[in-house]
């Protein structure tokens, strides 16, 4: 049903609204409104003749779908400011048809104070083609908005749009057919300097993660471009204390791991980024969890990922991310990677001059003189041969190797690469590195490759394909015969750092769209294979340096919201005996150069950019 012009709900104290599924009520303090029905026009209420007060929370549009916010235009007139939000349907940048709206979405307005912000809320928006800088610019021009950032749909149908002011307002609503208009007059207001709590954890607020009787809303920092969590004003330095204990209880319970921290703000003042409090936050997060308890772990690198060990296990490589600023306003950031080096003292420095897109894999050969770097660039996987006595970098791509690299591997005595590779159709290759620079590349077999696994073990090619067969295909080649065979049964498989077994996971379909997995071990000189009971589908796995056991993670099929969805596991394979480890945050994992030890890695948000760290589980110290 149409709803026509706009309707008061009289609330003073602002909270976040929200659109049920059927549309035909909103929640306000945590009590449902029916607003179905017809609604009437309501009086306008303020020291300004026609005009809203900024406590006069007012709605109108209709229930949509497929929208898009098209542009906003900003227009001064005296000390009016005027915003005009223009909407269609589809979006052509996005390569969806653009249709014009018979009637604008559904909409809310509401405000708050200390500091001033007006907040418009927008159900049903698909797309954003507005430019936010060039109209951030423009807001900032006039001399009564400060800036405004927006909160995206994540688990509901809402965007909200934020509005920071220099004092309190009054406004006007007019509707049209594929606009909704505002004018925002400014008017004199009393601020308060006081106390504040404040919590670095936008991006939980934005996914619903923030327990909903916090009492924090979205804020503007300093700089007028990161976003935290911020309190209303408190009166006493005590009070703030009092509120800020019972909040850090309220989100340890829920499994939070930001921590929060009291400020004092003076009259509007914005408050200060903490990025600290983002780096500490990580260090502190409970990555696993030991018969119901949540326990932190060690960081290995903070604010880098782990990619691969150095033969002695003495060093390793890991990739640092570099955040760059870009122009656009469905993205405020673009991150780079630089490739680094820690040793077994801890101290790090940059391998190599170079910056990349992101840095999948890295392995380095036997020997530990060389390593190979596979980046991902859009839609282009190049291979990478970094030589560490000439530090010179090789483009594996642009002598023929092809920059579409699934899987590479090296041979034992470190002389040859061989690749799942190629440009349109990937196939197995060879790269020589001794042999002169055009003439090392050859193909192994003249057929499609796959892209699952691959290694190299006693003198034999192994590589696997998860659509072959029923449960997966794990083929064997003699590089010198260039012939694949069957080898086993099995998606993917990882062989153990002795050469001597593969541990396998074959895929196997239940029903439609639901399958189960099955994890075995393989003697490789026997063929003989003992089976891992696991019940449930298993999601990654990885041998101990001395290949005596083997980890490996099961999905405990929990809610998604559910922070720790996975179970580590390890498997003793001379003596068949099947542990279960603790409960994780994570389901990926890497091995460790210690034989009880994995590494997990996790991201946290600092300046509205994920920043990867590493830690080190140590099982013989859990719960200690």
């Amino acid at each position: 049903m149409r709803r026509k012009g706009v309707v008061l709900f009289c609330i003073l104290l602002v909270m976040v609204c929200f659109i049920t599924a059927c549309g035909r009520s909103i929640k306000v303090n945590n009590q449902t409104v029916d607003i179905s029905g017809k609604v009437k026009d309501v009086a306008p209420r303020s020291e300004v003749k026609g005009y809203y007060s900024a406590q006069q929370k007012l709605q109108g549009g209709i229930e949509s779908d497929n929208v898009n916010l098209k542009k906003i235009d900003v227009k001064q007139t005296g000390t009016d400011v005027t915003l005009i939000f223009s909407f269609m349907n589809g979006s052509e940048k996005l390569g969806t048809k653009e249709t014009k709206v018979d009637h604008i979405p559904f909409f809310l307005t509401s405000f708050v104070e200390n500091p001033y912000r007006f907040m418009l809320r927008l159900e049903g928006l698909t797309y954003w083609d507005f430019d936010q800088e060039a109209i951030t610019q423009a807001l900032q021009k006039t001399p009564f908005f400060q800036g405004m950032f927006q909160q995206l749909p994540m688990d509901n149908n809402s965007t909200i749009l934020y509005f920071h002011t220099s004092s309190p307002l009054v406004y006007k609503v007019e509707e049209k057919k594929d606009q909704l208009v505002l004018t925002i007059h400014p008017i004199k207001g009393q601020p308060k300097s006081g106390y504040y709590i404040i919590l670095n954890a936008f991006d939980l607020y934005q996914q619903g993660m923030l327990p909903k009787d916090a009492g924090l809303l979205p804020a503007l920092c300093t700089d007028k471009q990161n976003v935290t969590m911020l309190s209303s004003m408190i009166n006493s330095k005590t009070e703030a204390d009092k509120q800020m204990e019972k909040l850090v209880g309220m989100l340890k319970s829920r499994n939070v791991d930001r921590l929060p921290k009291g400020v004092q703000l003076g009259a509007n003042q914005y408050p200060t980024y903490d990025a600290q409090a983002d780096v500490e936050g990580a260090r502190n997060k409970n990555m696993i969890r030991v018969a119901g308890k949540p326990y932190p772990l060690p960081v290995l690198v903070e604010g880098g990922r782990f990619l691969t060990w150095a033969p002695d296990g003495k060093s390793y490589i890991y990739a640092k991310p570099i955040v760059q600023a870009i122009k656009d306003q469905q993205e405020v950031s673009t991150i780079n990677e630089e490739i680094w080096i820690s040793d077994e003292k801890g101290e790090k420095k940059r391998l190599q001059d170079n910056e990349f897109s992101t840095i999948l894999q890295a392995q380095y050969s036997p020997d530990g003189t060389k390593l190979l770097l596979l980046e991902q660039m859009e839609e282009m996987w190049v291979l990478y041969l970094y030589d560490s006595k000439t530090n010179e970098l090789t483009n594996m791509a642009e002598e023929g190797f092809g920059s579409s690299t699934k899987s590479f591997t090296w041979s034992t005595d470190g002389t040859k690469v061989y690749a799942m590779s190629g440009e349109d159709v990937p196939q197995l290759l060879e790269y020589d590195i001794h042999q002169p620079s055009g003439s090392r590349v050859r193909t192994l077999e003249e057929k499609a490759g796959t892209a699952g696994d691959l290694s190299f073990v006693n003198g034999k090619i192994y590589f696997s394909d998860e659509a072959a067969g029923t449960v997966g295909k794990i083929y064997e080649m003699d590089p010198s015969a260039g012939k694949r065979s069957d080898y086993a049964n099995g998606a993917s498989f990882k062989i153990s750092p002795d050469g001597k077994k593969m541990a396998i996971v074959e895929i196997q379909s239940v029903k439609e769209e639901e399958f189960q997995t099955v994890l075995k071990i393989r003697d490789l000189a026997s063929g003989s294979e003992q089976v891992i009971p696991t019940k449930k589908v298993v999601l990654y796995y990885s041998w101990t340096i001395d290949s005596s056991n083997l980890f490996y993670t099961i999905d405990m099929a929990v809610d998604e919201k559910e922070t720790y969805a996975t179970e580590l596991w390890k498997y003793h394979a001379s003596d068949a005996v099947n542990t279960m480890i603790c409960d994780l945050s994570s389901s990926e994992f890497y091995s460790s150069n210690k034989n009880n030890e994995v590494l997990l890695m996790d991201l946290y948000v600092t300046k509205g950019n994920d920043v990867p760290v590493t830690y080190r589980l140590d099982i013989t110290k859990i719960g200690k």
